[in-house]
C-alpha cells in the first residue's frame, strides 16, 4: 500500500510505504502532526493516528460473509481489514456517511411529497381547464375558465421536488444504503 504524506496542508505530498512511515516517525524524521492519506482514501489524518500514538475513533461493522462484528478505526475507512472470526477481507465502510444519510432521509421524503403534490395540482389545473373548454364548446359559447395557473404551479412544485431529490442522490449516491 502506498501512502501520501505531507508535512502541512499546503505542502506537496510525498509517497511512502507503511514501513517507511513507521521508521521515519520513530527516528523523528516525520512529525506526528504530518498528514497521511492511503491511495484509496479521500481524506487526510495525522501520522500519529496511523502509528497508534494519537487516539482515533473506533467502531465495528458487520462482516459480509459470517455476519460477525469486525472492529475498525475511522482512519481505516475505504481500506480492507480481516474479519477476526472468518479471516475474510472486508472493506471498512464509512459509517458517518451512512448516519448522515439516515439523518437526511426526511429531506428525501419532503422532496417526494412536494413532487407528488405538484403532480396532483398540475392534473387538477390541466383537467379543469380542458373540462371547462369542452363544456364551453358544448354550450356553444366561447368563454371558459382557464386554470393554467394551477397547472403552472403544479409543474413548478414537481420541478422543485425533483431537484431536491436529485440533490439528495448526488450527496448520497447509494441512497443512504452502504
Amino acid at each position: 500500500m502506498a501512502y501520501q504524506v505531507k508535512e502541512s496542508l499546503t505542502a506537496k505530498p510525498r509517497t511512502y510505504a507503511l514501513e517507511d512511515i513507521h521508521s521515519d516517525y520513530k527516528q523523528k524524521l516525520l512529525a506526528g502532526t504530518a498528514l497521511v492519506c492511503e491511495e484509496r482514501q479521500d481524506f487526510w489524518y495525522s501520522v500519529a493516528e496511523l502509528v497508534g500514538d494519537a487516539p482515533t475513533a473506533r467502531f465495528s461493522f458487520v462482516c459480509p460473509k459470517c455476519k460477525g462484528m469486525v472492529p475498525a478505526r475511522q482512519i481505516d475507512v475505504g481500506l480492507e481489514t480481516k474479519c477476526p472470526r472468518c479471516q475474510t477481507l472486508a472493506q471498512v465502510p464509512d459509517v458517518r456517511a451512512r448516519q448522515n444519510a439516515v439523518m437526511d432521509r426526511h429531506l428525501l421524503k419532503e422532496a417526494t411529497q412536494t413532487l407528488l403534490a405538484g403532480a396532483a395540482v398540475f392534473v387538477v389545473g390541466a383537467g379543469t381547464t380542458v373540462a371547462s373548454y369542452m363544456d364551453a364548446i358544448d354550450r356553444g359559447g366561447t368563454s371558459f375558465y382557464i386554470f393554467w395557473g394551477l397547472a403552472v404551479a403544479g409543474a413548478g412544485m414537481m420541478i422543485t421536488g425533483q431537484g431536491r431529490r436529485r440533490l439528495y442522490f448526488k450527496k448520497y449516491p447509494k441512497g443512504g444504503k452502504h
